[in-house]
């Protein structure tokens, strides 16, 4: 049930997150950011598991990061709470820096579960037409780093089975560095041209060729579009209209309408909604267990 939101069509996936990251950097109101960042963190911890625990903690460490380095060569508001080497450290600046750093990890968290939802074979879907060459290129480069990071552990693996836990000092140890990134860019080298001579054989990017249609936009994808550009609407249309404001120099004060919050509610739970209807369909159809 899970990789229900995953089964989207790519141009959905990709809108959607660029609403809820443009939403995220453009609208800097301190209710909206906290409760961005607290989905984002739940809709990653549902979908990844305890695998994210360590992405979720890190995110959560730029909210104070953010505040320090602000509230530090930041001296604007009238609220002083205390002086640091001559210079006022002002409330204003505070409330800043921790709401700057809580869209930094909101954004951080948005996109790490865009990258659990839309892979590489989504991006040349939707760019093979387009721009057939930009997009093999940009799949190739989101695979790099991860195929190095698995080949260099099996390579480590190797090297413990045939010659045992490594000993000697930092030039040994620097040496059997020096040859496994040796190997690993020689590989890559390789997988990239075989990659180019596979593509070029397939005729792919001539002027004519036909592609069979991996993803097909259905109603449910046109429902959930639908629905992601009425919550960014109606989220955004209380901030347009001035119902939804936020000020931080002079002096820190800010409002939020009652729609803004529940639609941006609404609006970041969607993937968790979706699976949850994905869920409760099949528990009425009689699919899934009962107990």
């Amino acid at each position: 049930m899970k990789d229900r939101a995953a089964r989207l069509h790519p141009s959905v996936i990709l809108c959607y997150y660029l609403c809820i990251s443009l939403y995220t950097v453009f609208v800097m109101h301190p209710v909206l950011q906290a409760v961005g960042f607290v989905l984002a963190a739940v809709n990653l911890l549902y979908f990844r598991g305890r695998q994210a625990l360590r992405t979720v903690l890190a995110a959560l460490l730029l909210a104070p990061a953010g505040a320090l380095f602000n509230m530090l060569f930041n001296h604007l508001g009238i609220s002083i709470l205390f002086y640091l080497w001559d210079n006022p450290v002002t409330q204003e600046a505070l409330l800043y820096g921790l709401c700057a750093g809580l869209m930094m990890g909101g954004i951080l968290l948005w996109s790490c579960l865009f990258g659990l939802f839309f892979q590489a074979d989504k991006l040349l879907f939707l760019l093979k037409r387009a721009a057939p060459s930009l997009s093999v290129l940009l799949c190739l480069s989101f695979r790099l780093v991860p195929d190095l990071r698995r080949k260099s552990r099996r390579m480590k693996e190797g090297r413990l089975g045939l010659f045992g836990p490594q000993q000697g000092g930092p030039l040994r140890r620097f040496r059997a560095g020096a040859e496994n990134l040796s190997a690993l860019t020689t590989r890559a080298l390789e997988d990239g041209a075989d990659t180019a001579a596979s593509m070029t054989a397939r005729g792919y990017g001539l002027p004519g060729r036909t592609a069979f249609p991996q993803y097909r936009f259905t109603g449910a994808d046109a429902a959930a579009l639908a629905v992601t550009a009425a919550c960014l609407a109606g989220a955004a249309l209380p901030v347009a209209l001035g119902r939804t404001t936020v000020e931080f120099y002079p002096v820190w004060d800010f409002t939020i309408s009652i729609e803004t919050f529940v639609l941006f509610v609404l609006f970041c739970s969607l993937p968790l909604l979706l699976t949850a209807k994905e869920y409760w369909s099949a528990r009425l159809r009689g699919a899934l267990p009962t107990h």
